[in-house]
C-alpha cells in the first residue's frame, strides 16, 4: 500500500513558531502601467495575505511534528561508555528519520547540549522543535540501561518516560521500541512501509553490532572535533574491521569503513583521494542491505568531489537516501547543493531552507546559513543574502568562508568601507597562508583593483610572493589577476607571461570562467571575450555553485579588466539576459509553494 493511512488522529497543542525568515526582496518592475491606487493596495494586500497564510501554515505544520534527540548522558563509571551511548543515539535517530511526517533535528548537536541544563522552552526555540527526547545511559559488560524522557517544549511537560534494560544480546531492539513509542505518543501519520521498516529487527550478530555502535560513537566525536581527532578515526576503523571479521555479511560494518574513509578525506591531505575505496565499501554495504540509506547518502556526497563522480549519480543516490530516510538533515542539505550544480536553484532553495531549520543547534549550522546566503546572492537577492550571511557570521565568528562571502558581497556592490572591514577580519583570521592557500590575498588584490588602487594591489602581490619565497603563485587560476596588476605596474613582460599562462590553463575547460573573457578583452580580443561570456551564461545562467561563488555577473561590470566591453551592445545584452533570468528565479522562489518548504 503506497498511500499513507491515518493511524492516529492529530490532537496537539499550539506549535511554537520560530522567528520568520526575513521578508522577501521585491524585484523592480520595469514598465508598470498606470492603475488605480486602490487596485494596487488590494493586490499588495492579497499577495501579502496569501504569502503570510502559506508561510505560517507551513512552519506551524513543520514545528508541530518536530523532535530533537539530545546527546545521551553517560552515567556509567567508564567514560568510554559515552561512545556506545552516542552510537545508540545515532541508531535511534536513524530510525526516527524513516518517518516522512516527522522532522528530526540533526544528530550532530553541539557539545554544549550534552550536559544540558537549559529549560525545555529555550531548547525548543533554539532548535526549532516542539519535542525533545532525552536519555540517561548506563552500561557495563553485561547490560545496558536507558531511561528515556519525551518532553513537550511548549510547556515543559513530560509526556512519556520509560526505562529500557537490555543485555547485549537484544540491545538491537531498543531503537525500534523507542521509535514506536514516539510514534504512539506524538500520534504521527505514518505509512505501512515506514512502520514496517521501523519495526523490522535485523538479524545482526550482537557482538558485531556492539562494535559497530561503539565505532559510530567515535565517528561522531570526530565530526564534532571538525575532523581533527585522528585517534578516534583509528579506533573506529579497528572496531569496524573487527565487526567485519565476526560477521562478513554485516552491512553496517562496511558502511562504517566508508565513514572512516570519509573522515580521513576531510583531513586536507587526503581530500577526495580515497574515493574508489569509499565507493567500494558503500557498494558492498548496499549489496548486503539495499535499504541502508546512510550508504546511499555517503556515496552521493562523495560523487560531488570525486574525480570520476557526476552530479547525476549524486542526485540518484541522495534521492534514494531521502526516500528511505526522509528526515535526515544532511541529506536534504546535500540534495540542495546538488540541485545548485544541476541548475535547479528553486528546488535547491527549498532544500536549503528546510535543512537550515533542521540544523539549528548543530555544529555546522553556520554552513547552512552560509549556503542560503550564497544562493540568495547568486540569484540577485542581495538584501536577503546579507541577512543570512550575517546570521552565519554570528553563529560562528571565525568562519573564513562567511567573512569572505560578505567581503565579496560588499565589494561587488560598491560598499568598499564594509568590504575593507571584512578584508581586515580575513587577515586577522590568518588562514590565507595555510588552509586557503592565498585566497584572502587574491580577494584583497581584487578589491584593490576595483578601487583602482594599483600600487596597493602590486604591494599585496609582492608581500605574498615574498612570504612564500617564490616569484609567481603556483596555480595558474590566479594568473589573470597577477597579469593585470603587473600591467598596471608597467611590468609588461611579466604581465604577458601571466596572461598567457592563464589562457593556456583556462582554455582547457569546456566552459571557462569569465576571467578568461577579461584577459581577452584587456588584450583587445573582444570577439573571443564575448564568446566566453556567452558560453558561460548558457552553462550557468550566472547561478553559480558554491565552488564558483565569485558573483561574476556583478564582477564583469565593475572590475577594470573588463572595461573595454562595458559599452558594447552584445555585452549589455548578455548582462540584461542574466539579470532577467535571475529576476525570474527570484519571482518563482517567492511564489511557488515547493513541497519541501
Amino acid at each position: 500500500m503506497k498511500d499513507p493511512v491515518r493511524i492516529y488522529a492529530l490532537d496537539m497543542d499550539a506549535a511554537q513558531i520560530p522567528e520568520p525568515i526575513p521578508g522577501r526582496r521585491k524585484s523592480p518592475l520595469k514598465k508598470l502601467p498606470l492603475v488605480p491606487a486602490l487596485a494596487v493596495v488590494l493586490a499588495l494586500f492579497s499577495a501579502y495575505f496569501l504569502y503570510d497564510k502559506f508561510w505560517n501554515t507551513t512552519v506551524t505544520k513543520d514545528v508541530e511534528r518536530s523532535i530533537a534527540i539530545m546527546p545521551f548522558k553517560n552515567l556509567s563509571p567508564d567514560p568510554n561508555m559515552r561512545y556506545i551511548a552516542d552510537g545508540l543515539r545515532q541508531e535511534i535517530y536513524s530510525h526516527l528519520t524513516k518517518i516522512s511526517d516527522l522532522r528530526v533535528s540533526s544528530s550532530r548537536l553541539k557539545e554544549r547540549y550534552r550536559d544540558n541544563v537549559l529549560e525545555a522552552g529555550i531548547l525548543g526555540k533554539e532548535l526549532a522543535v516542539k519535542y525533545i527526547l532525552e536519555a540517561s545511559f548506563q552500561g557495563d559488560e553485561d547490560q545496558v540501561k536507558l531511561i528515556v524522557n519525551l518532553t513537550n517544549t511548549a510547556d515543559g511537560s513530560t509526556i512519556w518516560s520509560e526505562t529500557f534494560t537490555k543485555n547485549w544480546e537484544n540491545i538491537i531492539t531498543v531503537q525500534s521500541e523507542i521509535a514506536t513509542a514516539v510514534i504512539d505518543q506524538l500520534r504521527i501519520l505514518i505509512t505501512p512501509g515506514e512502520m514496517e521498516r521501523i519495526k523490522k529487527i535485523p538479524d545482526y550478530d550482537p557482538e558485531a553490532y556492539r562494535l559497530y555502535t561503539l565505532g559510530m560513537g567515535y565517528i561522531l566525536s570526530v565530526a564534532i572535533s571538525h575532523w581533527e581527532d585522528t585517534v578516534s578515526i583509528t579506533k573506529a576503523d579497528s572496531l569496524f574491521s573487527l565487526a567485519m571479521q565476526i560477521d562478513p555479511e554485516f552491512a553496517l560494518a562496511y558502511y562504517g569503513k566508508a565513514e572512516v574513509i570519509d573522515a580521513r578525506e576531510k583531513m586536507k591531505a587526503h581530500r577526495y583521494q580515497l574515493g574508489d575505496s569509499l565507493i567500494y565499501y558503500c557498494k558492498k554495504a548496499l549489496s548486503l542491505d539495499s535499504t541502508l540509506a546512510e550508504a546511499h547518502a555517503l556515496w552521493a556526497f562523495e560523487e560531488l568531489g570525486y574525480p570520476k563522480g557526476t552530479y547525476e549519480n549524486a542526485l540518484y543516490h541522495i534521492d534514494k537516501a531521502i526516500d528511505l530516510n526522509p528526515g535526515i538533515e544532511m541529506n536534504i542539505w546535500t540534495r540542495g547543493t546538488i540541485r545548485i550544480k544541476l541548475s535547479d536553484p528553486i528546488g535547491a532553495m527549498g532544500d536549503l531552507l528546510r535543512s537550515e531549520k533542521m540544523a539549528r543547534g548543530v555544529v555546522f549550522w553556520y554552513r547552512r546559513l552560509y549556503e542560503i546566503g550564497q544562493l540568495y546572492r547568486n540569484i540577485g537577492d542581495y538584501e536577503r543574502a546579507e541577512k543570512f550571511l550575517l546570521r552565519s557570521r554570528n553563529a560562528r565568528k571565525d568562519a573564513f568562508e562567511t567573512c569572505l562571502a560578505l567581503e565579496r558581497l560588499y565589494q561587488n556592490h560598491g560598499n568598499f568601507e564594509k568590504a575593507r572591514l571584512y578584508a581586515d577580519t580575513l587577515e586577522r583570521l590568518d588562514q590565507f597562508f595555510t588552509e586557503f592557500g592565498g585566497l584572502y590575498v587574491f580577494q584583497q588584490m581584487t578589491l584593490q583593483s576595483i578601487m583602482q588602487d594599483y600600487n596597493g594591489a602590486y604591494q599585496t602581490l609582492q608581500d605574498l610572493l615574498n612570504a612564500w619565497g617564490i616569484d609567481k603563485t603556483p596555480h595558474p587560476s590566479g594568473h589573470w589577476m597577477e597579469g593585470f596588476i603587473y600591467f598596471k605596474a608597467g611590468e609588461t613582460t611579466k604581465a604577458m607571461e601571466r596572461f598567457n599562462s592563464y589562457i593556456d590553463w583556462a582554455s582547457g575547460f569546456e566552459h571557462p570562467d569569465p576571467a578568461l573573457a577579461g584577459v581577452y578583452a584587456f588584450l583587445g580580443r573582444k570577439d573571443d571575450a564575448l564568446e566566453v561570456l556567452r558560453n558561460y551564461a548558457e552553462e550557468t545562467h550566472w547561478i553559480e555553485t558554491r565552488f564558483r561563488p565569485s558573483g561574476w555577473l556583478d564582477l564583469i561590470r565593475i572590475h577594470p579588466i573588463f572595461e573595454s566591453l562595458w559599452e558594447d551592445e552584445e555585452f549589455k545584452e548578455i548582462v540584461e539576459e542574466g539579470e532577467a533570468y535571475k529576476a525570474d528565479v527570484r519571482a518563482r522562489i517567492d511564489k511557488i509553494a515547493d513541497e519541501d518548504w
